[in-house]
Parts: structure tokens; C-alpha cells; sequence
């Protein structure tokens, strides 16, 4: 239920430390001499090194040296604090404090993936880390060692400190799933359904990527979070760097899966605190089992919906014995839409344009953001997923994979 995270600690600007991290992250010295921590107030820029240890459960590693800013009352505060003048046009307002760049502040991240880091033989897996009780303790006690292959020879205080799981905070979590199909080709069918499902919480567009020979789907996201749902057997079949033996064993695995991954950023940390009451960004509050259900199911609820699929005609006959005449055609007339429009998001755009009509039937299907709303909770309410599935599929029904999160969440909660 979880692909992967990225951790961060503050780092002391010791040039001591900095410079054996430099060292142990192999930086060429003309890129060294950027992460100096003598604060210059000329030299404000953002500096950042990326480096990939062959230590297995750590993805990258990357050291960041910003620069901080600091309440300051008066110039003289700033000179005897930095050693340097007030930069020029600074006003300073009495009994205020004015807020300047006055010191260097260092950063290291971590990106992990915690089931390779507890299963270091597997090098190449399309397993997920499942965060119940015993594989967040092994974890947890696999974590000083991976540190320390990592940043062996730095002072031993420093070491301590990294090495303790604990120590860190999360800047982001990719909560995953593995969407299982017997048949690829019914796989394939909710892939194109996914496609064109409801991207009604997303407040950035987001394209959906091309990558070779696959594609993303339900692409959506804003400042806080993204979900991606996407066909992992192609995934792996563009990925040019794995031998032939590698990726053969791969691909078998992979067959008739769909990922379903929800990745919660920076600023969406902060929302998950807030509704589990988490006093913190400690990262190990994050590897819960209760958390990564209910972020996937949520964001499954929002973006792809729990309701199953059905063809035309099922979904009328489903609609017909729900409701009256007037309200079944109403909502006959929304799902004809979406099908014509080939997504919820284009259909909802020309329902309230109001100047699109059904081919079908030749009537114009209009109204307010509110209504459409309103007649997309009727369709659901059938239990029917506003998206059809279209005769060229030869489908009836598609019962939605989403039970596969909630029986292995039961199966878990037991373990």
C-alpha cells in the first residue's frame, strides 16, 4: 500500500559535516563550493545536489543548501548578526520586524522505498510495502544500517542522529495499489473507463503523459496531491534499462494490472495530519495501515468512483427501475452525454454551455453546475458509474476492482 516516501532533516551548517557529505556524494569540487555556509547576502540562490547510492531501499539522495530569513528590528541588528550591511531599500519599521535572508540552511532528503529496504535481494519487484505492525519494526530496524552504508566516515553524532528513523519528516508519500485483473483484455476495459471518469476535485488540468508504449490515465492533481491509474505491465515494457531476464520476470507479474497510486505532497501533509490528528511530520506516523486505506479509498471515491460499470442498455434498465419516467430520462440524458463527450469533465462543460444536443435523440441536454451535479449523485446513487461502457467492448457489467482495497484492508486489519 505504499510505493514510495521522501524524508528530509534539517542539517547543522557545520562546514565539517557539509564537507564530508560532499565527499561521501562524490560533488565535484566546482559544485561543492556552492554549498558554502559563510552567508553571503549576494549569494541567496538555491543550490541543490541529487546522488543515487547503491544501497537498495534508497532511490536518491539529495542535499539542498537554501537560505534562511529572520526577523530583524534595526541595521545594526542585521550587521551584528550577519557581518554584513542591511541590503539597500531595506525599511524598517518600528516595533515591527522585517524579515531578511541572514543564514544558510541545509537540507538532506531522502527518497525510500520501504519494501525493497526490507527485502534488499529483491533488486527489480512490483510488490508494495503493506505497513502493518511487523514490516514497519523491520523497517524501522533496517533503517540505521542503510544509513550507514550511505554516509560511513561522518562524525559519529551526526551518523546517530540520521541513523534514527524517527528523526525524520515526511515530504511526501505515494500510497499504491495493485488493481488485479485475470483477464487483461476486462483490464484493458477499465483502463479506457478510468480515462474518462470524473476529475471534479482537480484544480490544475493536468495532461495525461505519453511514455512510450503507455499511458497514464486519471491524471489529476493540484498543490496537494496527485492520482495516476495506469497499466504497470506497459510501464514495464518501456523501461529499456532492465535486462531481458529481468524485465521477462517482471512482465509476468505484472500481467492484468492496473496501478492505483495517490501521491500526497507537501502541502497535503499537512491535511492528513489535520484529519488523523498527527502532531507532526514525524514520518513513521505516516506508515499506518488505517491512513493508506483511507487515502486510497478517498481519493478512489473522488476521482474514479466505487460504482460499477455497466453498458447502455443495463444502465437504463438499472435507471428505469430506480426512478419515474421524467427523472430516468433526465438521467439517460446526462450518461448519453458523458458517452458522446467521452468524459465526465467535457460533458459537465457542455451541459452548462447548453447548446449541445444527444445524437440519439436530437434534444438538448442543458442546465447549471448545480443540477449536473445533482443528477450525477442520482446515477451513483443506482449504483451506476456515470461512465458507460461502449458496445465496441461487448461488456455488460464491469464490477469495480475498488473491493479489492477494502478485502485487503480486512484481511490485514486481522493480522
Amino acid at each position: 500500500m505504499i510505493h514510495t516516501f521522501s524524508i528530509t532533516q534539517a542539517i547543522a551548517s557545520d562546514i565539517n559535516l557539509i564537507n564530508d557529505l560532499l565527499q561521501i556524494m562524490k560533488v565535484e569540487p566546482e559544485t561543492a563550493i556552492k554549498f558554502n555556509t559563510d552567508f553571503d547576502p549576494a549569494d541567496t540562490a538555491t543550490h541543490s545536489y541529487f546522488y543515487y547510492p547503491k544501497v537498495a531501499g534508497i532511490n536518491l539522495v539529495k542535499l539542498t543548501r537554501s537560505t534562511r530569513k529572520d526577523s530583524f528590528y534595526s541595521a545594526v541588528q542585521y550587521k551584528e548578526m550577519t557581518g554584513y550591511a542591511a541590503p539597500p531599500n531595506t525599511v524598517f519599521v518600528k516595533n515591527k520586524g522585517t524579515y531578511l535572508p541572514c543564514v544558510y540552511a541545509f537540507t538532506l532528503y531522502l527518497e525510500i522505498n520501504p519494501y525493497k529496504a526490507i527485502h534488499p535481494q529483491k533488486k527489480h519487484t512490483i510488490e508494495l510495502f503493506t505497513p502493518i505492525k511487523t514490516n514497519v519494526e523491520a523497517f524501522e530496524t533496517a533503517f540505521p544500517a542503510m544509513i550507514d552504508r550511505i554516509f560511513q566516515g561522518i562524525n559519529c553524532y551526526h551518523l546517530n542522529l540520521l541513523a534514527d528513523f524517527r528523526n525524520w519528516n515526511l515530504r511526501r508519500i505515494d500510497y499504491s495499489f495493485n488493481l488485479r485483473f485475470e483477464d487483461a483484455a476486462i483490464r484493458e476495459i477499465f483502463h479506457k473507463m478510468v480515462h474518462k471518469t470524473s476529475k471534479h476535485i482537480r484544480t490544475t488540468p493536468v495532461k495525461v503523459k505519453k511514455q512510450k508504449r503507455y499511458e497514464q490515465s486519471a491524471a489529476e492533481k493540484n498543490k496537494s496531491y496527485k492520482v495516476i491509474c495506469y497499466d504497470k505491465y506497459k510501464e514495464i515494457e518501456a523501461q529499456d534499462h532492465l535486462t531481458s531476464d529481468d524485465k521477462r520476470t517482471l512482465l509476468a507479474s505484472a500481467y492484468g494490472i492496473q496501478r492505483y497510486e495517490v501521491q500526497i505532497g507537501y502541502n497535503g501533509i499537512a491535511s492528513v495530519m489535520k484529519r488523523y490528528g498527527l502532531p507532526d511530520r514525524s514520518a513513521y506516523r505516516f506508515l499506518s495501515l488505517d491512513i493508506a486505506y483511507q487515502e486510497l479509498i478517498g481519493y478512489y471515491t473522488k476521482t474514479i468512483g466505487i460504482e460499477d460499470f455497466f453498458n447502455r442498455q443495463e444502465a437504463t434498465a438499472i435507471i428505469r427501475s430506480y426512478y419515474k419516467d421524467a427523472m430516468s430520462s433526465k438521467l439517460m440524458g446526462i450518461l448519453q452525454l458523458i458517452a458522446q463527450a467521452r468524459g465526465v469533465d467535457a460533458a459537465k462543460k457542455q451541459f452548462i454551455e447548453g447548446n449541445h444536443s444527444i445524437k440519439i435523440s436530437g434534444k438538448v441536454v442543458s442546465g447549471t453546475d448545480k443540477t449536473f451535479n445533482s443528477l450525477i449523485k442520482k446515477i451513483k446513487a443506482a449504483g451506476i458509474n456515470p461512465v458507460l461502457i461502449t458496445d465496441a467492448d461487448k461488456l455488460v457489467r464491469l464490477t469495480n476492482p475498488v473491493h479489492q482495497i477494502d478485502d485487503a484492508y480486512n484481511d490485514l486489519k486481522t493480522v
